[in-house]
């Protein structure tokens, strides 16, 4: 009985110890934090799609697909690309239904595989796709990769949450209020990085034939925000 009854306590009071440690909507404050940094591109990610299809026998589309990617495999290695800058998916094969002229269905067995590659200088852009081009690939995607998009991580949250405390101290200011602690960090969506020309001063255009886009230095925009909630005095 003594027993029950101190089990009935502790659960009458357990209730009220929850909304002790709550934080009252009044006394608090949400913000927004954001920040963009520049970083330099310096590398270039290319993906090629690997497909090939055949009417009646999915096995000689895998057959000529096979052979492509060990010309591909080949390249890689005359080109001299380490290992851990290439990135594949696995093959795919699927049979497809086409509707002809005379409302017969023709059947289609398609392959299809994505290679990614990171070449650490972006100069070599045009160098590699041609001789990926001249191997048989025709179906290529480039973009600007930077060295520094790992190691710029941490400085741009850190930002981050400086904007979102900066902000937070203005606005608890205003109500005659002060921050007195963090209580929550959300990481919220990020946006896509974006390419940018860095601006130059005295940078002028050559007219020499040597000259291309590869001359006019690029950086990659990185954007990112963070939701704060701040307990306040």
């Amino acid at each position: 009985m003594k027993n029950t009854f101190l089990f009935i306590l502790l659960a009458s009071l357990f209730p009220l110890f929850n909304y002790g440690q709550t934080v009252n909507p009044d006394s608090r404050i949400i913000v927004i934090g954001e920040a963009e940094i520049e970083i330099p591109a310096d590398r270039a990610l290319f993906t090629i799609q690997i497909t090939y299809s055949d009417k009646t026998n999915p096995n000689k589309a895998l057959s000529e697909h096979k052979l492509a990617e060990a010309k591909l495999v080949d390249l890689f290695k005359e080109l001299n690309i380490p290992a851990k800058n290439i990135n594949y998916t696995p093959v795919s094969i699927n049979k497809r239904f086409q509707y002809g002229a005379n409302n017969v269905a023709e059947t289609t067995y398609k392959t299809n595989q994505e290679v990614v590659i990171l070449l650490d200088d972006y100069r070599l852009c045009s160098d590699f796709m041609i001789r990926v081009v001249n191997a048989g690939f025709s179906d290529i995607e480039t973009e600007f990769s930077s060295s520094k998009e790992e190691e710029s991580n941490n400085l741009l949250i850190e930002k981050a949450l400086e904007a979102a405390t900066q902000k937070a101290n203005i606005m608890a200011k205003f109500a005659n209020r002060e921050v007195n602690r963090v209580e929550k960090i959300y990481d919220t969506e990020e946006n896509d990085p974006s390419i940018h020309q860095i601006a130059r001063k005295g940078w002028k255009s050559s007219s020499s034939h040597k000259f291309d886009l590869t001359s006019i230095p690029q950086t990659i925009l990185r954007h990112y925000a963070v939701k704060v909630v701040f307990s306040l005095k």
